[in-house]
């Protein structure tokens, strides 16, 4: 996932794109009781501490952040910047 920041010069009417970050997700399949599957994406810097508050079990925790290695090197060798995103809800200064 990227998030982009679009900036309109007015007088000349360009557009310029400023601060592109990436978002790196995971998609997690989460295997139910009755045996069915839910995908769900997350963003990995939320969940990389823990995320057995969202019930992910430590064989996909570990495969997630295995992909999440993968995935930050190739933003650092291409010099692309990740926008860290958390679960705590945003506050007024933010």
């Amino acid at each position: 996932m990227v998030e982009i920041v679009l900036e309109k010069n007015t007088i000349d009417n360009t557009l310029q794109i400023k601060t592109p970050q990436y978002i790196p997700i995971w998609r997690w399949r989460e295997k139910t009781k009755d045996g069915k599957t839910n995908y769900r994406v997350i963003p990995i810097s939320a969940y990389e501490e823990d995320a057995t508050s969202i019930g992910m079990n430590a064989t996909d925790h570990t495969a997630m952040l295995r992909y999440a290695h993968a995935v930050r090197k190739n933003l650092e060798k291409s010099e692309a910047s990740e926008k860290k995103k958390s679960l705590q809800p945003a506050t007024s200064n933010e």
